[in-house]
C-alpha cells in the first residue's frame, strides 16, 4: 500500500532469525536449509516490488553498516 502511494519501503532481513529455532535436538539439517529457501523466496518477491529496497545482513552486528550503505543512518 505504502509504494502506491509513492512511499519508498526499505525492508530489513536478517539471515540470523532463519536460525533461531526452538532448541530441539531432532531438528534437522534439511529443516534448516527450508526455513532458509522460504527466507530467500519472500525477501526475492519482495525485492521486486517497485519502490521496495531489501537490506539483508547476516547478523543484527552487520546490520548498522549496511544501513550506513543505504545511506539511512
Amino acid at each position: 500500500m505504502a509504494t502506491k502511494r509513492g512511499a519508498q519501503v526499505y525492508v530489513l532481513a536478517l539471515f540470523s532469525k532463519v536460525f533461531e529455532q526452538p532448541q530441539d535436538p531432532l531438528l534437522a539439517i534439511e529443516d534448516i536449509y527450508g526455513a532458509y529457501e522460504d527466507f530467500k523466496t519472500r525477501t526475492r518477491k519482495l525485492d521486486q516490488i517497485a519502490g521496495v529496497t531489501v537490506i539483508e545482513a547476516n547478523a543484527q552486528e552487520t546490520l548498522q553498516p549496511m544501513l550506513k550503505e543505504a545511506r539511512l543512518t
